[in-house]
């Protein structure tokens, strides 16, 4: 009886989706790597979140002999333009593209983690095991390469000894995107403003610092500012800014709290605040809400 049996998989996970994988980006097979794959009687499945390849087998045995080694490329693309705001990326130029690779010849010789952590890479003999990295020559790596042609990602190439006995199993992980938080408040209440302010967000307490709204040096904030002071004349306006970039994430904390230090003690200033977004740049307006000084 003619099977398949899965001898590459490769699955696109990312920090900001609730489920930790993504569907943002597609796969499209190179021409001499389909030709590969016919000539094997290989079978290349799209996934949503990435791709798996099979080999035929034939009574549990392979139908077709395979290589030792077997060499395959992908052109990568983006499906959603969403991606750019939510990901964590290296600055690049016009011209060069994201690529990764892990053959001997690879322009690559970046490991991940220069990218803070964007992206893995790993084999596992089986399913939630521990990763065994020397199961991939070379080692998995990620860089930017010359390439006019490709729109920002260009190509992933995967070099490996395929096996009906083992799945080499590859993970591509990207990191949400980290930004400044900014909230700018509109009140009639009065908030000290030489004091330390925090909000614990996803368990960890974050430190914010109140704005100087007559230097502000950041374009978004001061256009915001001039805004809020136009359209809001005799109203009291505050500004917030996070001291360290936070991740996104696509189902952010509701009911976020202001927290103000006085002496030793944090009280509550500003409750119900929303996460901000990135389709605003991290920068969110609170009108009128509830505030307590006591």
């Amino acid at each position: 009886m003619k099977t398949y049996a899965p001898i590459l998989t490769l699955e696109v996970h990312h920090g900001y989706y609730q489920s930790g994988r993504s569907g943002d980006l597609g796969f499209e097979t190179s021409a001499s790597s389909q030709e590969l794959i016919k000539g094997y009687r290989l079978r290349l499945k799209q996934v949503a979140t990435g791709f798996q390849l099979f080999a035929p087998m034939l009574n549990g045995t392979a139908f077709i002999d395979l290589p030792a080694e077997m060499e395959l490329s992908w052109q990568m693309k983006v499906h959603s333009p969403r991606f750019w705001q939510i990901t964590e990326l290296p600055a690049k130029n016009s011209g060069e593209a994201y690529s990764l690779s892990n053959t001997d010849e690879s322009w690559g010789t970046t490991d991940f983690g220069t990218y803070g952590g964007m992206y893995q890479g790993r084999v596992e003999e089986e399913p939630n095991q521990t990763a065994v990295t020397s199961k991939i020559k070379g080692g998995i790596r990620a860089g930017i390469s010359p390439d006019p042609f490709a729109q920002a990602f260009g190509s992933l190439q995967i070099r490996f000894a395929p096996s009906l006995q083992k799945t080499l199993g590859l993970s591509m992980q990207f990191e949400a995107k980290h930004e400044t938080w900014r909230y700018f408040i509109v009140t009639t209440s009065a908030i000290p403003f030489d004091q330390e302010f925090s909000i614990e967000i996803q368990g960890n307490v974050e430190p914010f610092v109140a704005m100087n709204l007559d230097q502000l040096s950041d374009p978004l904030e001061s256009r915001t500012y001039q805004g809020l002071f136009q359209q809001y004349p005799g109203q009291l306006i505050y500004g917030f800014r996070s001291t360290n970039k936070i991740a996104f994430q696509e189902r952010p904390n509701l009911g976020l709290i202001l927290k103000q230090k006085k002496n030793t003690q944090w009280t509550e200033i500003l409750t119900d605040l929303p996460a901000p977004t990135s389709n605003n740049h991290g920068l969110h307006i609170v009108t009128h809400p509830i505030v307590s000084t006591s």
